[in-house]
């Protein structure tokens, strides 16, 4: 479950000891704030379309959000009517948080990589220009910040290909301001520095992020690549981008009784009230648990489909109808 400026949606899944389930779109709401409380009565609204003879509150094992304070406040005082629930924030979410410190921690290069997309973006005499200069490269990458990983791609771009991009910007007239900043940051010897560094020590985030999006991965699967990305941040040069990283996994404390369950330590496994009286088939069914919340985000990715400048009268309520069969369908 997730929410998308005032939007949420809510999909739902088949816990199996054999195979990943496959996650259906049941419900979506537009909110008219978000607070732990919207998002508790719109989880239970939704559970109600899925049984509406009576919520089932001991089927309910899993929850997979986001990590935001009021998504992790929901899930504790949801805990009350579901015993059985241990609520998991998102792995490729929290990685590409520490993404965001990196970028925060390097201006310059974050500059540049912001003020090269405007140069190229809707200019096809200045993409024709890069062309004929540089006809082997592809053109420079147009990162947008809420998409994981993708800041970190085009600095590794640049990495590789900085004197190309050199030489192509200074063959662009002055006759906008991006093209002016572009040239001023060349010269900036941070700009070279804070990309050889990005390049060294964090590129290799984006590859473990798409890893996690794999569907249908096993527990283990996960918490190894997470185990990795852990093992290689210990040696970054950054602290803010360590402490991010020690922060984030210590607000997930459903990660901790998941890896517990997956091993199958019922000495371990006994410390969590959660698991108490799970029936073996349902502690076997943790084995295929998802620990990102890919498929949430790919359901907003419709809205795009469905919404364009053209359209005045659609209301929610058609809208909501459309998602829930394109998604599902």
């Amino acid at each position: 479950m997730n929410f998308n400026r005032y939007v949420a949606n809510v999909l739902v899944g088949k816990l199996s000891p054999d195979e990943g389930g496959r996650p259906y779109l049941i419900h979506s709401e537009h909110l008219e704030k978000t607070n732990h409380l919207t998002i508790a009565k719109l989880f239970n609204d939704s559970l109600s379309i899925l049984w509406p003879n009576g919520i089932k509150h001991d089927k309910v094992l899993l929850l997979v959000s986001d990590g935001a304070a009021y998504m992790i406040k929901a899930a504790k005082a949801l805990k009350i009517l579901f015993v059985r629930l241990v609520h998991i924030t998102c792995l490729a979410h929290a990685l590409h948080l520490v993404c965001e410190v990196v970028r925060f921690q390097y201006p310059v290069v974050n500059s540049f990589v912001s003020t090269v997309k405007k140069i190229f973006k809707k200019s096809p005499k200045r993409m024709q220009m890069f062309k004929e200069l540089c006809p082997k490269l592809p053109l420079p990458p147009s990162p947008i910040c809420t998409r994981w990983g993708t800041w970190l791609r085009a600095v590794e771009y640049y990495a590789e290909h900085l004197h190309d991009m050199q030489r192509v910007i200074e063959a662009l007239e002055e006759d906008a301001e991006s093209v002016k900043e572009a040239k001023r940051l060349l010269k900036n010897p941070e700009l070279t520095h804070g990309i050889a560094v990005i390049r060294q020590n964090y590129t290799f985030i984006p590859n473990f992020i798409a890893k996690l999006e794999r569907a249908k991965s096993p527990v283990s699967e996960n918490l190894t690549i997470l185990k990795e990305v852990v093992d290689k941040l210990t040696s970054v040069p950054d602290e803010p981008v360590k402490a991010k990283m020690r922060s984030v996994l210590a607000k997930n404390q459903g990660l901790k009784a998941m890896s517990d369950v997956v091993s199958l330590n019922m000495e371990k496994i006994g410390k969590y009230e959660e698991f108490a009286d799970m029936s073996p088939l349902e502690l076997a069914s943790f084995k295929y648990a998802p620990l990102v919340s890919c498929d949430i985000e790919r359901s907003f990715s419709l809205y795009n489909v469905l919404l364009s400048q053209n359209r005045r009268s659609f209301i929610f309520e058609n809208i909501r109808m459309h998602l829930i069969i394109c998604y599902n369908n």
